[in-house]
This record gives structure tokens, C-alpha cells and sequence, in this order.
């Protein structure tokens, strides 16, 4: 049970993880990349938040657990990527969106609350988690706590009754 932990390195050459098998947890916070590849690699729970990815290929990867919050991409492609738990793209920056490709089936677990996604290229046949489709979970979690904030069985009684009283 070891953790790999790559952690703030700089790699400034092209780097090759393809069809490496992280069983534990693997550390690449605040790792900046050059150009690198991970195509077929498996993570059980990878940790890439606060990197910089000039140039990234997770091209058919398999993702338990996987955070990439406050990252930084200029071109990436998750071509055929497998996102099995949650994955967290909050707060990212795509920095050239035309240059990011999700030609993924089934990004239900995927959060990208607080980033930008509307010049991101995205495949045909991507299911969003919702019934239409189309739904990003993060809508889906807005919607739900709007929802409980407003059901008056929610709200402790007292404050019914006051709201009674005002009228």
C-alpha cells in the first residue's frame, strides 16, 4: 500500500506512463508537464490538482478516483477515458478549449463546477448522468439542495409557524 508521489516535480521533456498501473494512491499535485502520455494507464486514485499540462494523452485510461482541481490544461485528450468514481475538474482552466477533447461514453461523474467547458470538444455519444442526457452532475447536485432548501417539511417548524404569522 504504498502512495507514488510524483508532487511539484517539473517534467520538461516527453514523458511515457503509458500502461502503467498506479494500484494505490499516486500524487502529481502541482506537477508541471510538458508533454505527456498516459494512454491505457490505470489509476485507482490519482491526484493532479494544481498541475500544468502543456501537452497530455490519457487517451483509453482508467480512472478510479481522480482530482485535477485548479489545473491547468493547454491540449489534453481523454479519448475512450473511463471515469469510474468521481472525478473532480473543478475550478480548471482549458486554457486553448478547442485544443481539449472528452470522447468519452459516460462523464456522469465528472464535475467541472466552476470551470469553463463551452469551447471544450466533446464526443458524440457522451452521456452527461442525467435521463435527457445532457445534465452535468453538478447541475444535478444544484437542483437537488434547491430543491430540499425548499420542501417546507425541511424547515424546522417554528420557522413555518412564524411565516404563518406574517401573513
Amino acid at each position: 500500500n504504498t502512495e507514488a508521489k510524483f508532487d511539484s516535480s517539473i517534467f520538461i521533456g516527453k514523458v511515457n506512463f503509458n500502461e502503467a498501473q498506479f494500484k494505490n494512491k499516486v500524487d502529481f499535485t502541482f506537477t508541471n508537464f510538458k508533454d505527456v502520455s498516459f494512454t491505457n494507464t490505470n489509476f485507482k486514485n490519482a491526484d493532479f490538482s494544481g498541475s500544468v499540462f502543456e501537452r497530455v494523452n490519457f487517451n483509453q485510461s482508467k480512472f478510479g478516483k481522480a482530482k485535477f482541481y485548479q489545473s491547468l490544461f493547454h491540449q489534453a485528450n481523454f479519448s475512450n477515458a473511463n471515469f469510474k468514481e468521481d472525478a473532480d475538474f473543478k475550478f480548471v482552466r482549458f486554457e486553448q478549449g478547442e485544443k481539449i477533447l472528452f470522447d468519452v461514453d459516460d462523464l456522469s461523474k465528472v464535475y467541472f463546477l466552476n470551470t469553463d467547458i463551452s469551447k471544450v470538444r466533446f464526443g458524440q455519444n457522451t452521456h452527461w448522468g442525467s435521463n435527457d442526457g445532457f445534465k452535468i452532475i453538478d447541475e444535478e447536485n444544484l437542483e437537488e439542495m434547491i430543491s430540499y432548501a425548499f420542501k417546507w417539511k425541511n424547515i424546522p417548524s417554528n420557522y413555518q409557524d412564524n411565516f404563518k404569522l406574517r401573513k
